[in-house]
């Protein structure tokens, strides 16, 4: 009785609160969160016409767990050239990362809000065949009225943190419910396996994390033989996905850096570019060269500011010494040190890593990743590496190793999703 009980207050809440979130989508179109235009999608009513073929439903909150699906669209095109791909996610970055990379027969809307009705009107126009959730998108609402379609649910490289674990024990009940809702669940890390295991059984897979295939990024070879020519024999370090509060500590690390290597430049890139404007602002008694304007890289250049959607590999391509940010300041979880270890670059962490935890441990343990115990020794530790030609390229050896260590998850993956997306009949 608990279990059901929950469901249905939730989405009597969810109901009653719908004039609340109206108003919450208008302050995120104030601050550049939304699309105005797309407005309409977060409440169920779509901006582009419905193909008549199969409908293969993808969705990834935000940027990390949208480009874990990129190589999944590839393998429904090849196995299933008829039907076509729809990816929902519920950030502007990460919409703007779908458009950028023009996937054929792929489209792409606002994840509908977890409003009754808005869910009903999204899953009758799109009537998905199927539906692969990545990560711990866990919508009560979505899910409950897709299982009642009786529409196949995946959840892929599946990742609570302690702290949803703690809650979800707290309505285990309620949990059974909602799990089940599953098809199939492939987890991503074995904290998060062993709670699912724990509510449902062996429905639950574990294979390691996803990203761990996820983690080769395009260069543009254009720009980036551009700006190696700007860079010249300059040595280089890189600070990735900085998040706000987290450049003071960089810019500081940096201008000290610069007074033992001069010639030092910073490529900084940005979680979220619509931030570019405050950041410049901050950024005191330093020369930066803007990427999204194609500003050119002088002799004078302090900094090279990465401000655009999809260009992390061209960062990670100039660079030999990556910092990992969104793990400097507590609250923040870190992101995907495979990225820049594909291009052979030394790495760096702060504290606050959850999001890749077993990743980070191993590499940390290896000796192909260092964590930085505090902020005030970002400048020791890059200044080590950019001392020393013979520990720095052992760092990045010994990174470039352990990203091509890891096992294709993404082969096994697939296999698993396969099974179900044939039983549609597609």
């Amino acid at each position: 009785m608990q279990s059901n009980f929950l469901i249905n207050l939730y989405k009597f809440l969810m109901v009653l609160i719908s004039p609340i979130l109206r108003m919450w989508i208008k302050y995120r179109i104030i601050n550049g969160k939304e699309e105005y235009h797309r407005t309409k999608e977060r409440f169920g009513y779509p901006t582009i016409a419905r193909p008549n073929n199969a409908i293969i439903w993808l969705h990834g909150a935000s940027v990390g767990e949208v480009k874990i699906l990129f190589p999944l669209v590839d393998r429904i095109r090849n196995d299933f050239p008829d039907a076509y791909i729809l990816i929902t996610s519920a950030t502007k970055t990460s919409a703007d990362l779908i458009c950028k990379n023009s996937l054929p027969n792929t489209y792409h809307q606002y994840l509908p809000l977890d409003i009754p009705k808005a869910v009903n009107l999204f899953i009758e126009y799109w009537k998905p065949s199927a539906l692969i959730i990545a990560e711990s998108e866990i919508w009560p609402n979505l899910l409950t009225t897709v299982k009642s379609k009786n529409i196949p649910i995946a959840l892929i490289n599946g990742r609570f943190s302690q702290k949803s674990i703690k809650s979800w024990c707290l309505i285990k009940n309620t949990a059974q419910i909602i799990f089940n809702y599953f098809d199939i669940i492939i987890s991503a890390d074995l904290n998060t396996h062993r709670f699912l295991r724990d509510v449902i059984g062996d429905k639950v897979q574990y294979l390691g994390n996803l990203k761990s295939n996820a983690s080769h990024l395009e260069v543009n070879k254009i720009s980036h033989n551009k700006l190696k020519i700007q860079i010249g024999d300059r040595p280089v370090w890189c600070a990735a996905s900085t998040h706000k509060g987290e450049e003071k500590f960089i810019i500081s690390a940096h201008k000290k850096l610069k007074l033992k290597f001069p010639s030092l430049l910073l490529i900084m890139a940005l979680r979220h570019p619509e931030r570019a404007k405050s950041v410049i602002k901050k950024l005191n008694n330093v020369t930066v060269a803007k990427h999204s304007c194609e500003e050119i890289i002088t002799n004078k250049t302090d900094i090279y500011l990465i401000d655009t959607i999809g260009d992390m590999g061209l960062a990670y391509s100039l660079s030999g010494i990556t910092l990992v940010c969104g793990s400097l300041i507590k609250g923040l979880k870190g992101h995907n040190p495979l990225e820049p270890a594909n291009f052979s670059n030394a790495i760096l962490t702060g504290n606050y890593f959850n999001s890749f935890h077993d990743i980070y441990m191993s590499m940390i343990n290896l000796k192909a990743a260092a964590n930085i115990s505090s902020v005030d020794k970002i400048e020791k530790h890059v200044s080590e590496l950019l001392s020393d030609s013979d520990k720095l390229k052992d760092k990045q050896n010994l990174a470039y190793n352990f990203a091509n260590s890891q096992t294709s998850i993404l082969d096994t993956t697939w296999y698993k999703l396969r099974q179900i997306i044939s039983e549609t009949k597609i």
